[in-house]
Order: C-alpha cells, then sequence, then structure tokens
C-alpha cells in the first residue's frame, strides 16, 4: 500500500451494503502497525443522492434507483472490479463514498494465477465519471503485513486493515 493511503478510515455504502475499511503504517523496518480504527456510524443524511446498483458479469449499472448518502460519504462512487485467471468475473457496484476510499483510485493484485483489478472513481453529484473499489465478501476481515515486504519511496511501509462489511 503507498504511504500516501495510509490515513484515516473510509467507508462506502450501496443498495443494502455497508463496507468499512481502516488504515494504519508505520515506516521502519519490521515495525508491526496499530490495529486501526474504523469510522463511526454515521445515518445522519448529508444532502447528496446519488444512483446506487450492484451487479455481477458487467461494468456497468444503471437501475434507476438512487440513495441518500449520510455522513462523511460526500461522493458518488463507481467501483468495478475484474477478475482473471482461472476464474473469471467481473462486478459493478455504485453508491456513496467517503473521500478516502475515492482516494485508493485503481490497484491491481496477482497471486497464484488470479489477477484482480479494481477501479475506484467518484464524483460530488450523479452524473460524472466514477472509480471502482474492491469489495470484500467477508464479514470481517483483519490483514497485517508487519513483514514490511513493499518498498516504498524509499523506506518500507507496513500496514494493517481492518475491513467489515454488513448487509
Amino acid at each position: 500500500m503507498p504511504q500516501s493511503q495510509c490515513h484515516g478510515p473510509g467507508s462506502f455504502s450501496a443498495s443494502n451494503i455497508t463496507f468499512k475499511k481502516g488504515f494504519s503504517c508505520c515506516n521502519t523496518d519490521n515495525c508491526t502497525p496499530t490495529t486501526p480504527a474504523l469510522p463511526d456510524d454515521n445515518v445522519q443524511p448529508n444532502g447528496l443522492i446519488c444512483p446506487t446498483c450492484t451487479l455481477q458479469g458487467s461494468d456497468w449499472c444503471d437501475t434507476g434507483e438512487i440513495m441518500k448518502c449520510t455522513g462523511n460519504e460526500t461522493n458518488c462512487l463507481l467501483q468495478i472490479t475484474k477478475m482473471s485467471g482461472a476464474v473469471s468475473v467481473s462486478e459493478v457496484l455504485r453508491g456513496c463514498a467517503s473521500q478516502s476510499i475515492c482516494n485508493i483510485g485503481a490497484q491491481s493484485v496477482s497471486a497464484n494465477g488470479i489477477n484482480i483489478n479494481v477501479d475506484i472513481s467518484c464524483t460530488g453529484g450523479a452524473n460524472g465519471v466514477f472509480s471502482t473499489f474492491f469489495q470484500l465478501p467477508s464479514v470481517k476481515n483483519i490483514t497485517c503485513f508487519p513483514s514490511c515486504a513493499a518498498k516504498q519511496a524509499g523506506f518500507k511501509v507496513c500496514t494493517c486493515a481492518v475491513e467489515v462489511c454488513t448487509q
């Protein structure tokens, strides 16, 4: 994970799904990041209305459904996830997202012959360009990387992420 993404928690919502993510990093060899905090629940509407849908097997969806964004989810999100290799799957998700989720942008991961590409784009309203974020299907996943395997900008970055997805 790039050092630039080692900042506060974030969340996104679509249809009946809320996904929260927390990050913590340390930048010395063999350090152990603290367990990150997840964003607080905030159901207070913030005035933004975004299109919402989820669809597997496609890179676009538009059902005409909308949702009222809440809390710090002040952007409309489009997330396109494509997996290839032994299994080929695509999924699109539209909804509301916090700025820290939008800042993630595009990411690619390859392991064991499987490639996952996630593209996150966001706008401040219902019309425009969107980006993608990979939605993990787990209810709770805590992943820490204290081995500092990835070198970023001249130093090793250790990361710890907590992810919660509720339906």
